[in-house]
């Protein structure tokens, strides 16, 4: 490896500066978002263990070699397809990218995920929250609250049937050193599909779907077959580093059935409460799963489509932006323009359960349509703001969101 390589993987693993440098445009505007950005950056360098000053001359000196660097591999990965769609050449898309990353800190990620390199999108490329920004943000506004409440899949369970509501059933939870707490009773199998989730799963990661076999009495799953007691075994182990949440399979409302390509698709709704008012919805997004996918996430190749504030879905998006989908690719069927049934309800459920917890602040919930009306799935506080602002296809920059935050600040004293 060449000494810059290694001096480049040593410093920065991520494809954006984790230090707000003080060529940053947002360093010198005074709008809403570029409060909001500062505040998050001096968030993140509060917690990091080497100090502010001495990051910032060591990432002044070596960002240009690193955007240089993360924009090469950028369009090596995901460059071939952009002039087919009318953006411009790899050789383009490397300077907008570099210049980008340089007087931005717009990492590659982003400038394909929204599609920056269309003229349309392109002057508004700051205006667009990244997902490492929004995490530092939301816990940075959520420093004085208690968001494990929420984000702790299991603590949440039991704070949605404290408050008596409707929420995804529980089998089991496993957790480590052999801790176990059996909501039903283990020693009689169940008889459907299961669907198991670590405790503190994010992104859908580690999130696992067991199809039953009633010939056998089995669970399978990608080439693993198990019994009762070998699945129950199996959880154990697994869990031993972490926790599990063991659930039943929950299908969608036939109503939603064609949309969802076999597994469980969720409305996202991004939620705010200020202190002392309700709970309300700033964006709602409809998430399908797409072939054998175990959850509905677009890191995992799902879809997910705008849904207006009456219920009617727009064309639906990939994790990158690409030709705008409006069937299904399982079924057929077409979603956009078609009004999303329980759509009311499903958003109320999110309003209502976020209100119940008394939580001030920031969640993205996930709420489906069961058979037996709308449940909670989870909620996530610190939510991503991908698959909003590419399925509505605008910045949330340009929304409410920076000014809410501002006051959520405020009402914490910071």
């Amino acid at each position: 490896m060449h000494q810059n390589d290694k001096l480049v993987t040593r410093i920065n693993g991520r494809d954006y500066c984790s230090v707000a440098l003080p060529w940053f445009g947002f360093v010198r505007r005074r709008d809403a978002l570029s409060q909001l950005r500062r505040k998050a950056y001096a968030w993140a360098a509060q917690r990091h263990p080497v100090p502010r000053p001495l990051r910032q001359v060591r990432y002044s000196l070596t960002w240009p070699l690193l955007a240089a660097r993360h924009a090469r591999r950028a369009v090596a990965a995901w460059g071939d397809d952009v002039p087919a769609l009318g953006g411009p050449s790899p050789a383009g898309q490397f300077r907008e990218l570099f210049w980008l990353a340089l007087t931005e800190n717009v990492s590659p990620e982003t400038y394909y995920t929204y599609g920056l390199w269309r003229r349309s999108h392109r002057g508004r490329a700051a205006r667009y929250l990244q997902e490492f920004e929004v995490i530092w943000a939301c816990e940075a506004a959520h420093a004085a609250l208690d968001a494990g409440c929420i984000k702790n899949k299991l603590r949440f369970f039991h704070a949605c049937r404290e408050h008596a509501l409707p929420i995804l059933p529980m089998l089991a939870a496993f957790g480590p050193g052999d801790t176990e707490h059996w909501f039903t009773d283990r020693s009689r199998p169940c008889t459907g599909d299961l669907f198991v989730k670590p405790t503190a799963m994010s992104c859908g990661a580690g999130a696992e779907r067991w199809r039953h076999a009633h010939a056998d009495g089995t669970w399978q799953r990608r080439g693993e077959r198990h019994d009762w007691a070998g699945l129950v075994e199996r959880l154990r182990h697994r869990a031993r580093p972490g926790g599990l949440l063991l659930q039943p399979f929950i299908a969608n409302h036939p109503a939603q059935a064609a949309w969802t390509g076999g597994g469980l698709a969720t409305l996202r709704v991004l939620a705010c409460r200020l202190p002392g008012e309700r709970a309300r919805a700033l964006a709602c997004t409809w998430r399908m799963p797409i072939g054998d996918a175990e959850t509905d996430h677009v890191s995992a190749g799902g879809l997910s489509a705008p849904v207006s504030g009456d219920g009617v879905i727009g064309a639906g998006r990939r994790k990158r932006v690409g030709e705008a989908v409006e069937r299904h690719p399982d079924t057929g069927a077409r979603f956009t323009g078609e009004r999303l049934p329980g759509f009311e309800a499903m958003r109320a459920l999110a309003l209502g359960t976020h209100d119940a917890l008394g939580f001030d602040g920031f969640v993205g919930w996930d709420v489906a349509l069961g058979a037996d009306g709308p449940l909670v799935v989870e909620g996530n506080p610190t939510w991503g703001p991908n698959v909003i602002q590419s399925s509505h296809d605008g910045p949330l920059g340009d929304t409410e969101v920076p000014a809410l935050f501002d006051r959520i600040f405020a009402a914490g004293g910071r």
